[in-house]
C-alpha cells in the first residue's frame, strides 16, 4: 500500500469514527471503553509471553503485531470521535488527539525496540541488553498502560458536570 493509499484508508477510518459519534454518541463511548480495555487485555497477554527464552517468543512477536494493527485501527477511528465530542472545547479536544497520536508513536517504537536484543555473542551485549530491558521491557510498556488507562478516562461515559446538568437531584444524592 503507498502512503497515499494508508493516510486515505486512515482517514476513512477517521470519518467513519465521527459519522458514528455524531449518529450514536452513547454506543461510541461504550465502544471506546471496550477499545482501550481490549488494548490494555492485548498488553497483559504480550506481558505474559514475554518471558525470555521460552518458546512463546513467536507468539510474543504476533501479539506485538496485533497490538500494532489495532492501535493503527482504533487511533483515526478514536480521533474522529475525539471531535465529534467536543464537550470540553477545542483545546482539550487537541489535547485528546495529541494523546492517541502518541500512543500510536509508543507503539510503534516499542515495536522497533523488540528487535534490538543482541545476539549471545556480541561484545556490547551488556549495553545493548540493558537498553533493551530498560526501554522494551520496562519504560514503554507503562508509557502504553498510562496512555490506554488515559484513553479510558478521557472517553468516559459522560463528565460530572454534564450528568449533574441533566439531572440536577441525582447529581445532589451522588454528591452527599
Amino acid at each position: 500500500m503507498t502512503f497515499l493509499q494508508s493516510m486515505l484508508f486512515s482517514g476513512a477510518i477517521g470519518y467513519s469514527g465521527w459519522y458514528f459519534a455524531k449518529h450514536k454518541p452513547t454506543v461510541a463511548r461504550t465502544a471506546t471503553a471496550i477499545i482501550a480495555t481490549s488494548c490494555l487485555a492485548l498488553l497483559v497477554a504480550l506481558a505474559i509471553s514475554a518471558a525470555p527464552k521460552s518458546p512463546s517468543w513467536l507468539r510474543h512477536r504476533m501479539l506485538g503485531h496485533v497490538l500494532i494493527i489495532a492501535v493503527w485501527l482504533y487511533v483515526p477511528l478514536l480521533t474522529g470521535i475525539a471531535i465529534t465530542q467536543n464537550d470540553c472545547g477545542w483545546r482539550r479536544t487537541a489535547v485528546r488527539i495529541g494523546m492517541l497520536l502518541l500512543t500510536l508513536a509508543i507503539t510503534l517504537f516499542a515495536a522497533a525496540t523488540g528487535y534490538m536484543q543482541p545476539p549471545i555473542s556480541d561484545i556490547f551485549a551488556e549495553e545493548s541488553r540493558n537498553r533493551f530491558v530498560g526501554y522494551h521491557m520496562f519504560a514503554l510498556p507503562i508509557a502504553l498502560v498510562v496512555m490506554f488507562i488515559y484513553w479510558l478516562r478521557m472517553f468516559r461515559s459522560k463528565s460530572r458536570e454534564l450528568r449533574a446538568a441533566e439531572n440536577p437531584e441525582r447529581a445532589i444524592k451522588e454528591h452527599l
